[in-house]
């Protein structure tokens, strides 16, 4: 029920890092492109939640796990959060970012 936290959401394109509160990204397809199956890839991706300064005396993030490694995943496909921070790869499709509250 990620949906339930989506605040917005915007696109990232190759090369584009990406911090904040992400909810999902999810992989988008190519219009006027022959390929029927696509993929987009994310690499240098930290899994985790953002402190919350008013709730945390500490000031840190919590669970923070650096999954060092490219994930390819195809065109509707989603990865859930929550995330802290990715990178679009170069020469990906395009992702859409939800981001949460």
């Amino acid at each position: 029920m990620a949906y339930l936290y989506i605040n917005s959401a915007h696109t990232a394109s190759a090369g584009q890092s990406v911090t904040g509160s992400i909810v999902k990204i999810q992989a988008l397809h190519k219009a006027n492109v022959a390929s029927t199956y696509q993929t987009a890839s994310i690499e240098n991706i930290v899994y985790g939640m953002i402190a919350d300064p008013y709730v945390s005396s500490s000031g840190t993030s919590t669970n923070l796990i650096d999954a060092d490694t490219k994930l390819t995943f195809g065109s509707g496909d989603c990865i859930d959060g929550p995330i802290i921070r990715f990178k679009v790869s170069a020469g990906s499709n395009d992702v859409l970012v939800y981001t949460g509250k």
